[in-house]
C-alpha cells in the first residue's frame, strides 16, 4: 500500500495528518454510480484496466472509493484489494434466480412478506469475493436513511468490521419493496443510496471536489440529455419514466464545477479535476438500455452478460485510448 494510503487511516479529512497527505501527493478518489445489473460493466471496465499501463496508473493513484447501490457492490470489493477479475465473475454467475421469485412478488403485494428478498445473497456475495481482505483504502457507500429518507454517504476505514460494512454495501443496494431495509451503522435501517437524491454519493463527491482532489465518476448509464430510448412504444413510455428518476438529483454537480462552463458530453470527458467516466448513449441502447438495467433476474453466462462484459471492455478501451493521447 502506498505511504498515503498507509497514513490516510489515521485521520479525517481535515486532520492534520490528510494535510500532510494531501500536501505530499495529489488525492484520487473513484466513485462509482448504481445501475442494477450493469454492475457488471463497471466490474468489467475495472477489469480490462488492469491490462494497459494507463489503466493501472489510474488504479495506482486512487487513495479512496464510494459508490451507491451496484456501485457500493463493486466499489467496496475494490476498495479491500479484490482482484477486478473475482469482481466480474461473481456479477456473471447470473442475478436473483429464485424459482420462488413470482410467489414472493405476489405475498409481498399482499403484504405477507416485507420484501421480495432479503438482501442474504447479496451480503453472501460479498463475502465469497472478500473472503481474506480488509480495507485498504477509505471507503464512502451512499444509502437512504429509512427514518427520514435522505441520503447519507457513510464512511468506512481499516478499523470497521466486515459485517458492519457488508451490511451497508448491501442496504446501498437494498432498492424498496424487492430488498428488506437493512442496519448501516449509526444510520440505522437503510435502503438503496440512489432512491431518493442521485445515483452517486453526493456527499463524498462534493466533499472531494471542494478539497481539490482529483475526481473520477464512473457511471453505469450515459450522462444526462445522452440515452437514446429504444424498443416499443409502451417500453420507450417506461424507459423515459425511468430516465427522469435515474437522472434526479445531477443538478448538484454543475453547481459544484460552475453551471457556466460546464456541460455534460456523451461518454468520456474531463472538466477541471473530475474525470468522467459514461458508455456512449449508442452503447447503452445496444445492450438494452433502461430495461437491461432494471433486469436483476438476469441468467448467468448468457450472452447478456456477455455483451455487459464487452460493454465494460470498449469503455476501458475508451478511458486508455483518450488517456495516450492526452484528451483527457
Amino acid at each position: 500500500m502506498p505511504v498515503w494510503n498507509r497514513l490516510q487511516w489515521n485521520g479525517m479529512r481535515d486532520s492534520s495528518v490528510m494535510l500532510y497527505v494531501r500536501g505530499k501527493c495529489k488525492l484520487m478518489h473513484i466513485s462509482l454510480s448504481g445501475g442494477g445489473s450493469r454492475g457488471l460493466v463497471h466490474a468489467a471496465f475495472f477489469e480490462h484496466l488492469q491490462t494497459s499501463a494507463e489503466g493501472k496508473a489510474l488504479m495506482k493513484k486512487a487513495t479512496s472509493f464510494s459508490g451507491v447501490s451496484a456501485g457500493a457492490l463493486v466499489a467496496t470489493p475494490l476498495a479491500m484489494g479484490v482482484d477486478p477479475k473475482k469482481i466480474t465473475r461473481t456479477f456473471e454467475e447470473g442475478g436473483l434466480t429464485s424459482w420462488m421469485h413470482w410467489p414472493r412478488v405476489a405475498m409481498a403485494m399482499l403484504g405477507l412478506r416485507k420484501s421480495v428478498y432479503d438482501g442474504q445473497v447479496l451480503y453472501e456475495r460479498l463475502q465469497g469475493m472478500c473472503s481474506a481482505e480488509r480495507l485498504r483504502y477509505p471507503l464512502s457507500l451512499g444509502v437512504t436513511t429509512v427514518s427520514d429518507m435522505k441520503q447519507v454517504s457513510l464512511r468506512y476505514t481499516e478499523q470497521c468490521s466486515r459485517d458492519s460494512l457488508f451490511n451497508c454495501a448491501v442496504a446501498s443496494a437494498a432498492v424498496p419493496f424487492l430488498f428488506s431495509a437493512r442496519e448501516a451503522g449509526d444510520s440505522g435501517l437503510a435502503c438503496d443510496g440512489g432512491a431518493i437524491r442521485c445515483t452517486f454519493p453526493v456527499d463524498a463527491i462534493v466533499s472531494a471536489i471542494r478539497a481539490g482532489d482529483e475526481v473520477t465518476l464512473v457511471n453505469a448509464a450515459p450522462w444526462p440529455g445522452f440515452r437514446e430510448v429504444i424498443g416499443t412504444r409502451n417500453e420507450r413510455i417506461f424507459a423515459n419514466a425511468f430516465d427522469v428518476f435515474n437522472e434526479h438529483g445531477m443538478e448538484w454537480l454543475p453547481r459544484e464545477l460552475g453551471a457556466d462552463t460546464f456541460a455534460y458530453k456523451d461518454g468520456i470527458f474531463k472538466h477541471g479535476n473530475v474525470t468522467f467516466i459514461a458508455p456512449t448513449g449508442a452503447q447503452y441502447a445496444a445492450s438494452g438500455g433502461t430495461q437491461a438495467a432494471g433486469d436483476l433476474r438476469y441468467k448467468g453466462h448468457s450472452a447478456f452478460t456477455r455483451r455487459l462484459r464487452q460493454e465494460g471492455i470498449e469503455i476501458a478501451n475508451q478511458y486508455v485510448q483518450m488517456k495516450h493521447m492526452h484528451q483527457i
